[in-house]
């Protein structure tokens, strides 16, 4: 009996300082992957991507796999030379959507002829290798590829209406007043523009 607990009790302490299993992670900003946009509005996707393994990850390309029904993709990582691992490199990545930067995942350009209420549903993918030696250093050996894979997470684009501007009560009063005294002051200066 008491050998039995000196075993169980040093089974619960290994598990206990197990470290946590190595792993490649891919999540998205907004973290629902659902974003939203008016027809011809581009809008797109942040990221994080983590890497706790012992091999540098190199992202290649994203993609995303819908209809291309309500709008178009484009990618925006395979230009950045995103490298993701252990010292000297850091083991997590982030990036918020910027168009004017090409920051983040990618962009999806809404179609101008959908509709309020379209929208469609795929999967951001994310194409990577893996290599035993940092793609960062000068003594980079291609020969050090290890393997690739594909992150892949949920997400999806909504069109919503076009919102246009609606002029304050105040706007137009000083719109017509201005009207009002732009008419009365021609009148009074070119006479002619009176009735006749």
């Amino acid at each position: 009996m008491e050998t039995t607990m000196r075993v169980l009790l040093l089974f619960a302490i290994a598990c206990a300082v197990q470290p946590a299993a190595a792993s490649i992670s891919l999540s998205l900003n907004p973290v629902s992957g659902s974003i939203s946009g008016v027809p011809g509005e581009t809008v797109g996707w942040g990221f994080a991507i983590n890497n706790t393994t012992s091999d540098f990850l190199f992202v290649n390309d994203s993609n995303f796999t819908g209809s291309g029904l309500v709008g178009t993709y484009t990618d925006f990582v395979s230009g950045q030379f995103i490298v993701v691992g252990p010292p000297p490199e850091t083991s997590s990545v982030s990036e918020a959507f910027s168009l004017s930067s090409q920051t983040g995942l990618g962009s999806f350009t809404i179609d101008s002829a959908s509709a309020a209420g379209d929208s469609e549903a795929g999967d951001l993918e994310v194409d990577y290798s893996l290599f035993s030696q940092d793609p960062n250093s000068p003594n980079f050996d291609p020969g050090s590829f290890v393997g690739s894979g594909t992150l892949k997470e949920a997400a999806s684009v909504f069109v919503s209406s076009a919102v246009t501007a609606t002029p304050e009560p105040s706007t137009l009063v000083l719109a017509f007043t201005g009207l009002v005294s732009a008419g009365l002051f021609a009148r009074r200066r070119f006479p002619f523009l009176g009735p006749r």
